[in-house]
């Protein structure tokens, strides 16, 4: 889950300090991973606020707990639209891919 979010510059360290308390409760919630809080930096204004799930089924689970409430209210203090979005990651790679995809071009490069 990833939030985005811009309280009037009034409140952003009340928003961020609700964030912050929000977290803590959450990354115990079975299934969830972790939790980051940061600001942007070409705005110190904006929030950003995500959590990462182990399964849909956690996250759907915690979405409708009350505790998820406390988010949708802090998105009503955003000055503007605040973006939620839910990004599916139906595959993760590291540096073996890294590792085989440079050993490719080599490859190409040698026999050009």
């Amino acid at each position: 889950m990833n939030l985005r979010l811009t309280p009037p510059s009034h409140r952003t360290t009340e928003v961020a300090n609700a964030l912050r308390l929000q977290m803590g409760p959450t990354q115990v919630v079975p299934g969830c991973i972790q939790c980051r809080l940061s600001q942007d930096m070409r705005d110190p204004n904006t929030l950003l606020y995500q959590e990462e799930w182990s399964s849909w089924r956690e996250l759907e689970k915690y979405i409708r707990a009350d505790r998820f409430s406390r988010i949708l209210e802090l998105m009503e203090l955003s000055s503007t639209e605040p973006e939620l979005t839910f990004n599916v990651v139906k595959e993760t790679r590291g540096i073996d891919y890294v590792m085989k995809l440079r050993k490719a071009t080599r490859a190409r490069e040698i026999h050009q």
